[in-house]
């Protein structure tokens, strides 16, 4: 049997080692069929005749007969009926090999679906329709591990029914997600001052250049009352999902400036001493986005600061 290794939304696409749809001819029953008549003609020239066996084998029969073709969502209901049948028959064991071949066949080209969403999941921006598909793919996926590891292939069978239904929505979702377009460069935030919390909300002047693995990100809000900045910079950052440390220290820092009141036009400067981001970069699509905390000191060190956040942005 095969396994599949999940990292992060990706098949990682195993060695398969038994039949391929090739050698199962079209339709994929053929030897299911061949077995199911061969003990067909055992049991009516068999005395006493097991009545319930031969209608049971009857009825297999015309389920089989009744797919013409090798469609995914056809073939694996006939695979469900086959199972269900075949396994409540007295002779159950003996179509077990052939029954496992076609859950295996199914789960394959199952698998070779996902994978191809998935590549296309990973060439898309961050949105709604991105979420969901990931979600319905990770479902998907554990359905057919479930197939995958299950012996039983009534229960194997219901997993890839599971796995197609997934399936189908991860497909639509892929389209919509395709669809989507790039977000607004935003980093969000809450800074909290000695107890007491302001928002930061900046659509401007956010930057994401990288340089080997170093990335910087810097943004600014704007308003009648006063402005504010933050900006924070990251070393070691790959492909894909990271968990990177905010270094202490100046180029790390959120600042503000207010208009009126006390201190007017003074700036008030608060260096990171140290945190942690959270950062998903995609080459594909040069976007970069994530979430992060730090705590910071006032240059003055009279105050301390919380910050957390989630940042988008597109790398140059």
């Amino acid at each position: 049997m095969k396994k599949i290794l999940l990292a992060l939304a990706l098949f990682a696409i195993s060695s398969a080692q038994h039949l391929s749809a090739s050698d199962l001819q079209a339709p994929y029953f053929s030897f299911v069929r061949s077995e199911v008549t061969n003990q067909l003609t055992i049991a009516s020239n068999t005395l006493p005749l097991n009545k319930t066996l031969i209608g049971q084998l009857k009825a297999t029969l015309k389920v089989i007969d009744k797919n013409t073709t090798n469609t995914l969502a056809p073939g694996v209901k006939t695979l469900g009926l086959v199972t269900k049948g075949l396994n409540k028959t007295s002779i159950s064991n003996i179509f077990d090999a052939e029954l496992q071949n076609v859950v295996d066949i199914y789960f394959d080209i199952l698998k070779s679906n996902g994978s191809s969403l998935s590549n296309r999941l990973v060439a898309t921006y961050p949105s709604g329709p991105h979420t969901s598909a990931l979600n319905n793919l990770n479902q998907m996926i554990a359905a057919l591990n479930s197939a995958d590891t299950n012996f039983n292939t009534t229960l194997a069978s219901k997993s890839l029914a599971l796995a197609l239904k997934k399936f189908v929505v991860t497909e639509k979702l892929t389209i919509k997600a395709e669809a989507a377009p790039a977000p607004l460069a935003t980093v969000n935030a809450t800074i909290t001052i000695s107890g007491s919390k302001t928002s930061f909300k900046s659509t401007l002047a956010v930057a994401a250049s990288i340089v080997n693995g170093i990335v910087f990100i810097n943004a600014v809000q704007g308003s009648t009352s006063g402005t504010k900045s933050l900006s924070f910079g990251l070393t070691g950052l790959v492909a894909g999902a990271n968990t990177l440390p905010i270094a202490s220290g100046g180029a790390n820092q959120y600042t503000y400036v207010n208009f009126s009141g006390v201190g007017a036009y003074t700036g008030h400067s608060f260096d990171s001493t140290g945190g942690t981001a959270t950062v998903n970069y995609n080459p594909a699509t040069k976007s970069l986005s994530g979430s992060f905390t730090f705590n910071a000191s006032e240059q003055d060190g009279i105050r301390t600061a919380a910050i957390t956040g989630t940042f988008f942005s597109n790398t140059q």
